[in-house]
């Protein structure tokens, strides 16, 4: 039986994942598709605070995960906040296949 298991994502997935983003039944949860996508490009960048891997079942890949510091993406929200940093996360997920 194949597990399931999280490898870093990489470039070359985002092709997959956009793809994935704009499925009907998907779109709907996620309807700005280059949000996810721009946060993946800068994942070295201006959003190094996210972690990134994709999802998968032996070697298909299946989703997208990514956690984060909530202090830091507190920072461009107003509706929560943190005040303390590496204290509070959040684990966002994606299952398309």
């Amino acid at each position: 039986m194949n597990a399931l298991r999280l490898r870093p994502i990489a470039d070359d997935d985002c092709v997959l994942v956009e793809q994935w983003l704009k499925q009907p039944h998907i779109a709907k949860w996620f309807p700005d598709p280059d949000d996810w996508l721009n946060k993946i490009h800068e994942r070295n960048g201006i959003y190094s605070w996210t972690t990134h891997f994709m999802i998968l079942h032996g070697e298909t890949p299946m989703g997208v995960c990514q956690y984060y510091d909530w202090f830091e993406y507190g920072k461009s929200e107003t509706w929560y906040t943190v005040d303390v940093p590496h204290h509070t996360f959040s684990f966002d997920y994606l299952i398309a296949g």
